[in-house]
């Protein structure tokens, strides 16, 4: 039962691990808010975003998670 316990807890961090290494480190990856009106979205450009894709406000702030 040990050994099946420690690959529970492995190879989710393998797993995590490996994705880090296949994002291109060239590129901004981060998840993006619009502060007028709540807007959420995941961001997969060179430089982060100017303006909300919604409402084109450029009041946005990086989601810290």
């Amino acid at each position: 039962m040990f050994p099946w316990g420690i690959l529970g807890f492995v190879a989710p961090i393998a797993l995590a691990v490996a994705v880090k290494a296949l994002r291109d480190p060239n590129k901004w990856y981060g998840q993006m808010e619009c502060n007028n009106c709540e807007y959420h979205w995941d961001s997969r450009k060179s430089t982060p975003p100017a303006r909300c894709p919604r409402c084109s406000s450029r009041n946005i702030s990086t989601i810290n998670g």
